[in-house]
């Protein structure tokens, strides 16, 4: 419930309020400001008390340092998750669409659909292979 009111008031704030504002904005800024919102939409939405909810967004906004060292030699399959953030880092940004306006004929765009089906197996793999369910409609 609190999901959807948060959502409502993002459109009506967006529609009555913000809206000149925000088209000011640079793009970067949008983007930015778009991703955190969202970011928060999903705590929101998988988060089921009130407890829970406040101490996740203390987590997400409050510094606190963080002892790697202790991570990593504890749990060291951390490691491999550590790996996609560079990858989910480039590819969150319109990289390939800016190489896509570069680059035209019939090998590029093979070569770009070849490498986005091997996207798609390797998080398959990762899915399947993991005991750890993605689907957040799964704990409801």
């Amino acid at each position: 419930m609190l999901w959807g009111l948060y959502y409502g008031v993002l459109l009506l704030a967006e529609k009555l309020l913000l809206g000149r504002l925000l088209d000011r904005l640079p793009a970067f800024l949008r983007w930015a400001l778009t991703f955190v919102l969202v970011n928060l939409g999903w705590v929101l939405f998988s988060i089921t008390d009130l407890q829970s909810l406040l101490a996740v967004l203390r987590i997400m906004f409050a510094w606190q340092p963080f002892q790697w060292r202790a991570v990593l030699a504890a749990d060291a399959s951390v490691c491999s998750k550590l790996l996609s953030i560079p990858a989910g880092l480039l590819f969150s940004f319109p990289v390939l669409k800016k190489l896509e306006t570069r680059e035209t004929g019939l090998f590029w765009t093979a070569a770009v659909n070849i490498g986005y089906l091997a996207l798609f197996g390797v998080c398959v793999l990762f899915i399947v292979s993991s005991s750890f369910t993605p689907f957040l409609y799964f704990n409801f």
